[in-house]
């Protein structure tokens, strides 16, 4: 029988969260899939687990790492290299769903083919300040366009929550993947899931939605958006200003709020950071960021926290 969905479980100490993960995908209510598990040398207790269920009739692959390699997107790389699905379901491990999960997400892809991708909506569970909630949008379940709805442009200038909360959210078509796209996340370190997405999109810009919060996705002490550095929003700041080039919204808006608030603030921290980092005057950050910022005070002060920041 041809596997329908190639389940990649990418993990780097997640012991406290890899046993509700592991239900969740074992315990699918469709149940045509394969599993990919990858350990990036985890130094806590998740290898004893991992090897209770490495023998599992679903798992396909058990792969563990000898030294960390850096980068959750060179394990996307790894485990799309040995997907054998139709279907892509990156489920990172920390995060958890509901069993209809797959169920709904591969039923769209199934009946549309023009369909790159589906997400669902999201739980956003905060483990810091013990609150959750779940993304409010709009949108109802059905097929979009992300050109015509700019749905790229309204996720990253406009704040949207109709938006791909993370990976774990999201199944997409194997056959859609370029060796370029890989070869160009794996060179990320923290927002290659978004060159990821917007290089699909542009490509492929169909896509599936479903409102209802399918995903769970949860943010602890040490998940990667909660270690900030200089350095490491030196590099944050760096790989999103990339990708917002690889989109090339200035075809649709130079002129926005959101525009101005978002791009003119990440030209002035990359001149900033380059100055204070590097000793790198970089001139044509600083003019252009001038020029689309102005006198913002919001933005100035976004700017203000970032630079500030303790270097840890």
């Amino acid at each position: 029988m041809e596997i329908l969905v190639s389940i990649i479980v990418p993990n780097y100490n997640h012991f406290l969260f890899l046993q509700k993960r592991l239900d969740s995908i074992f315990n699918q209510t469709f149940q045509n899939f394969e599993v990919i598990i990858l350990d990036d040398a985890s130094t806590d207790e998740s290898l004893e687990l991992l090897n209770k269920i490495k023998n599992h009739q679903k798992v396909s692959h058990f792969i563990i790492n000898k030294l960390n390699s850096g980068s959750p997107f060179i394990q996307w790389k790894k485990g799309l290299a040995l997907a054998k699905g139709k279907y892509i379901w990156i489920a990172e491990s920390d995060d958890s769903c509901e069993l209809t999960f797959l169920e709904k997400t591969v039923k769209i892809l199934e009946e549309n083919r023009e369909v790159s991708l589906v997400f669902t909506n999201s739980v956003l569970q905060n483990l810091l300040s013990s609150k959750s909630n779940t993304l409010t949008s709009s949108q109802s379940t059905g097929i979009y366009n992300s050109t015509e709805n700019k749905f790229l442009y309204n996720w990253f200038f406009n704040h949207s929550n109709f938006r791909i909360a993370n990976a774990s959210s999201c199944v997409f078509r194997l056959s859609y993947i370029s060796e370029d796209m890989i070869m160009q996340i794996s060179n990320y370190r923290y927002a290659g899931d978004k060159l990821f997405w917007s290089s699909l999109l542009v490509r492929f810009p169909n896509f599936g939605y479903i409102s209802e919060p399918l995903n769970i996705h949860t943010f602890h002490k040490n998940t990667t958006r909660s270690i900030v550095t200089k350095q490491t929003n030196y590099i944050r700041n760096k790989e999103v200003l990339s990708i917002y080039d690889f989109c090339d919204f200035s075809t649709i808006s130079n002129y926005s709020a959101g525009w101005q608030r978002e791009y003119g603030s990440r030209l002035l921290l990359s001149f900033l950071f380059n100055l204070l980092l590097f000793k790198k005057f970089k001139g044509k950050d600083l003019y252009n960021g001038l020029k689309i910022v102005k006198f913002n005070f919001e933005v100035w002060k976004k700017i203000y926290r970032a630079i500030l920041l303790p270097n840890r």
